[in-house]
């Protein structure tokens, strides 16, 4: 039977809004205390979590999320409900938490591993380790307040990952480092979870949450309001915070009508992989004091980027109805996007007459398009020269 490494029930956790004084205000503090306003970062939070399993924590800004690491990590108390976590834990919440900023970046290695039990001869058989990894060995004898937060972020991680951890707390810092150590930190955490260590994650990149989460909470105003697969929980949220509607149409200003009829793999079947080929097919309709325009065809991530867009290299016909059917490969990493069908302007490509869109899932089990943005096929020819390595 597996043990669970983190169980909460009920937690809450409740802050007072306002100034809040000295001692000397203190009586008037408690005579006024239910008068004041409160907030409730924290709504009857439950869920458990196996050892050696790995979480995100989604939702959005002001959802609650790194209130709850805080309370997992002991940081705060719950102001109700209960939290329970077994094994050595550590966390790695803010830049900077837990570092004294006048002593140097060796001595607070030495501190930190204090903190979380560790031996002095347990944290120096790892130093040369953490400094190696968090690339700070010109830095190391450097008093900390004089690190950029990038060398704050790669140190942290660094100490959070080597201490030897059986529960792990990352919060969203690690969007701080640079895109080689990112990439170095996402597969030390992946290790970690084959090593059977328990990881949660607070994350908005559900790139990252897909590739290192089996499992996924997404907390709102406070409240669990969705909880499975770090799959489905990554989905969901992409679908909440869209920038658009699943689909738009209809005549805007612009006395275009553009309506999206269909969406479909061009060879088949229902689900749309990556590398292959969407076809969708629609139909425009212009009223006559419409000026030319051209049709673009995008793609865009739920954050907006446009990863592949492609234009006609025929002018719209105008005054009357046009049908359309455009394809579009996929080379792209799996995730959720918004595929656009739009006139814009001939000569000023920014400038959009009118624009209709529709939801798309792109799936894919290939880990290394996890890590791009797109995809493309290159020619390869590899060649044994006969050179002997011994």
């Amino acid at each position: 039977m597996s043990r669970h490494a983190i169980v909460l029930e009920d937690v809450s956790k409740r802050y007072f809004l306002g100034p809040r004084g000295g001692l000397r205000h203190l009586g008037r503090e408690l005579l006024h205390r239910r008068a004041r306003e409160q907030l409730w970062a924290l709504r009857e939070v439950s869920f458990e979590l196996e050892a050696g399993r790995s979480l995100a924590l989604v939702g959005p800004n002001g959802a609650g999320k790194s209130t709850l690491l805080k309370v997992i990590s002991r940081v705060t108390r719950p102001t109700s409900g209960s939290v329970r976590v077994q094994g050595r834990l550590a966390s790695l919440i803010e830049i900077g938490a837990g570092f004294h900023h006048e002593l140097t970046g060796r001595e607070n290695v030495f501190l930190n591993g204090a903190i979380l039990g560790m031996s002095r001869r347990e944290i120096a058989r790892r130093l040369d380790d953490i400094v190696a990894f968090a690339e700070l060995e010109r830095f190391i004898d450097t008093p900390v307040k004089r690190y950029s937060s990038g060398m704050f972020a790669r140190l942290g991680f660094s100490v959070a990952v080597h201490v030897d951890p059986e529960v792990l707390l990352i919060d969203e810092v690690l969007a701080v480092g640079d895109a080689r150590f990112r990439r170095r930190s996402y597969e030390r955490v992946q290790q970690l979870t084959r090593e059977q260590r328990t990881v949660v994650v607070v994350s908005h990149q559900m790139s990252m949450v897909r590739r290192i989460c089996e499992r996924g909470v997404m907390l709102e105003a406070g409240r669990v309001t969705f909880s499975g697969t770090a799959e489905d929980v990554a989905g969901h949220y992409e679908s909440s915070t869209s920038l658009y509607p699943t689909l738009r149409d209809g005549f805007g200003d612009s006395g275009i009508e553009i309506d999206i009829l269909d969406v479909a793999p061009l060879h088949g079947g229902r689900e749309l992989s990556t590398g292959q080929a969407v076809r969708l097919r629609g139909r425009i309709r212009c009223k006559p004091d419409v000026d030319d325009g051209v049709l673009v065809l995008s793609l865009h991530r739920v954050d907006d980027l446009v990863v592949l867009l492609s234009r006609s290299s025929e002018p719209l016909p105008v005054a009357g109805a046009t049908d359309v059917e455009a394809i579009l490969p996929l080379h792209v990493a799996p995730g959720r996007y918004y595929l656009h069908l739009s006139v814009r302007d001939p000569d000023e490509p920014q400038s959009i007459h009118e624009d209709a869109c529709v939801a798309i899932d792109v799936h894919g089990d290939d880990p290394y398009l996890s890590a791009a943005v797109t995809s493309s096929a290159a020619t390869w020819e590899l060649t044994r020269t006969g050179e002997l390595v011994s």
